[in-house]
């Protein structure tokens, strides 16, 4: 009984170890009703830009579909949901009421896609820092995660869309529409 005890010790001073070592961007939130959230970064951005993405992977490993319905972070006055899909030519970012992660299903939010907008910025974020963002779900609740600041231009594809003030060379409009109709009253132009 006492190897048994001792072993169990050791593994989990050796699992804690590992985490410890590899940082933060390894590490996942714990699960909570089968929700657990990893790989949170966002893009560097100067004092100027107001605005940002955060972007992680949410996989669902319960028996039953779970609904990201809102987030929120110290580093921003604003957080939404948001999406980015094509109308008459032109690529447009809007907020949404949530995304549905289905059982067993992996949801990744990136550039292009479904994102966490943070808007309002209250600190510049910078490459090398991080910052905490509490994604809420309608069953599983709040589940909070650090976001990892990476250089301007990670892991975006050629073209992307959500750069806010980086510039790709190719040239899009920008309508940021909110679920209620509203324009957040500004068009961006890469």
């Amino acid at each position: 009984m006492k190897i048994v005890k001792r072993l169990s010790a050791a593994l989990t001073m050796g699992v804690l170890a590992v985490m410890l070592v590899a940082g933060p961007s390894v590490a996942h939130s714990p699960a909570k009703q089968g929700i657990t959230v990893s790989d949170a970064w966002s893009r560097e951005r100067p004092a100027s830009i107001k605005m940002g993405g955060a972007f992680v992977a949410i996989h669902n490993n319960g028996t039953e579909a779970d609904m990201l319905v809102a987030a929120s972070s110290p580093v921003a006055e604003k957080v939404e949901i948001h999406n980015v899909a094509e109308k008459d030519g032109v690529m447009k970012m809007f907020e949404v009421e949530g995304v549905e992660i289905p059982a067993g299903a992996k949801i990744e939010m990136k550039p292009g896609g479904y994102h966490i907008m943070l808007m309002g910025l209250k600190e510049t974020l910078e490459k090398g820092k991080s910052f905490p963002l509490t994604l809420e779900f309608a069953h599983a609740g709040k589940i909070e995660v650090t976001v990892e600041i990476k250089e301007a231009g990670a892991m975006g594809a050629a073209g992307d869309c959500e750069g806010h003030g980086d510039s790709d060379g190719h040239s899009h409009d920008h309508n940021h529409d909110h679920k209620d109709g509203e324009s957040a009253g500004h068009t961006h132009k890469h």
